[in-house]
């Protein structure tokens, strides 16, 4: 990250910058270049080799679902972290067919 005069920003914008700052040299920075760096290659070829419609239409899908997986950090943060600790084998709870108790229609 480039260093910035402090000093010439408002209040707000240095606790943004610093905030960012511990972001970049955080493990969740890292895990976000491990999970989209091989992505991001193939994304750009595959901008540049489209051909028709069709191809044109399933890019255009792919790469909206690579913006939701990016502005939804805490979607994969929070898989990560389930993934790590073990709560992803552990049942869940279970919801009867005909819906919770505490449901009245």
């Amino acid at each position: 990250m480039q260093k910035v005069n402090k000093a010439l920003l408002t209040q707000e914008q240095a606790a943004t910058y610093d905030e960012w700052a511990r972001f970049f040299a955080s493990p969740g920075w890292k895990l976000y270049q491990d999970f989209f760096k091989p992505r991001i290659p193939r994304a750009y070829m595959s901008i540049l080799n489209v051909r028709g419609e069709q191809e044109l239409g399933a890019l255009q899908g792919g790469l909206e679902q690579l913006l939701d997986l990016i502005v939804r950090a805490e979607d994969l943060v929070g898989g990560e972290y389930v993934s790590q600790t073990g709560e992803m084998d552990e049942p869940g709870e279970t919801i009867p067919a005909t819906g919770p108790s505490d449901w009245q229609a």
